[in-house]
């Protein structure tokens, strides 16, 4: 299946900002659904498989911290995860901040593991 959630990001090959789904990274894709589907036949028990010794959280708000370790791994701090924000009519870019898909999307985690366990849920027709 298919997440989808979207953030901005620069296409190099069309040259423009353009909507970009955060789970179009196909291993962004399959880590969530794994998780996702470890929830769902949990819930108040799932704990993550790599989760560190040290995080004893279950259930959803370990599945976000999850999600979140696994929009990080993949989408921080790289290249073409990027681009410049600043204001419409600044010209210096040493004034412009860099964001990358994932702090885009930090704010957003809990809705995006909370929309990721609906999409799931749908797509395989589960109950709530």
């Amino acid at each position: 299946m298919q997440f989808e959630f979207y953030v901005l990001n620069f296409n190099a090959v069309t040259q423009k900002v353009e909507m970009f789904n955060l789970f179009r990274n196909r291993l962004v894709n399959e880590a969530v659904e794994k998780e996702v589907k470890a929830y769902v036949k949990q819930q108040e028990n799932y704990r993550p498989k790599l989760q560190e010794s040290y995080d004893k959280s279950t259930g959803f708000p370990a599945l976000v911290a999850e999600i979140e370790k696994i929009i990080m791994w993949q989408e921080w701090s790289r290249r073409e995860y990027e681009i410049y924000v600043a204001d419409a009519f600044e010209t210096d870019i040493a004034k412009c901040e860099k964001w990358d898909c994932y702090k885009q999307a930090q704010a957003n985690i809990k809705a995006i593991a909370r929309e990721c366990v609906y999409q799931y849920k749908k797509h395989y027709k589960l109950n709530s």
